[in-house]
């Protein structure tokens, strides 16, 4: 599994954690990698997991049979998401999995303080940086754009019911 964008390793420590099989990579920018590399060695992963640093604008590591975006794609405008998802579509095997985890926009309604606050978030990122929280349709197109095929969405627990699992594979 490659977690891209995967920060300090949180949640690769995790999952590596609750399954003692799996190998990962953190891939993350140059500057973020080596506290990456700290955490997991703290946590005894350093032999199963590598870290390795790039821009996912332009390519990711290859031959992964599952490839992680939480809460990136969020962060950035479609031109840059579209590079990154070019560039997993590139790396990953034909029967490989892409899991996209990250809030969806839908229509706010009064009555839905979770949805409020994901509206509010939505807005935030696109007034403060222009990036934006997209619709499960927009996703849709993006992933179809790049090569993919949206396999399943699920609601989680987390931040509430925000965040949102998606499924894709290569088309």
């Amino acid at each position: 599994m490659i977690d891209i964008g995967g920060n300090l390793g949180v949640l690769m420590t995790a999952i590596l954690t609750a399954h003692p099989r799996l190998r990962g990579v953190v891939f993350d920018l140059p500057h973020v990698a080596p506290q990456a590399a700290r955490r997991l060695a703290e946590h005894g992963l350093a032999e199963r997991c590598q870290v390795i640093s790039g821009d996912a604008r332009q390519q990711v590591p290859a031959g992964a049979d599952c490839y992680l975006l939480k809460m990136v794609l969020c962060d950035f405008g479609d031109l840059d998401a579209t590079a990154m998802l070019h560039a997993v579509r590139h790396a990953i095997t034909n029967d490989g999995s892409l899991v996209i985890i990250d809030k969806l926009r839908r229509p706010p309604r009064r009555d839905d303080a979770t949805l409020l606050r994901t509206t509010m978030s939505a807005l935030n990122l696109l007034v403060m940086t222009g990036s934006l929280e997209r619709s499960q349709t927009e996703y849709q197109q993006l992933l179809h754009a790049t090569g993919f095929t949206l396999a399943d969405t699920k609601r989680t627990d987390a931040l509430d019911g925000e965040l949102y699992l998606l499924h894709a594979r290569p088309a």
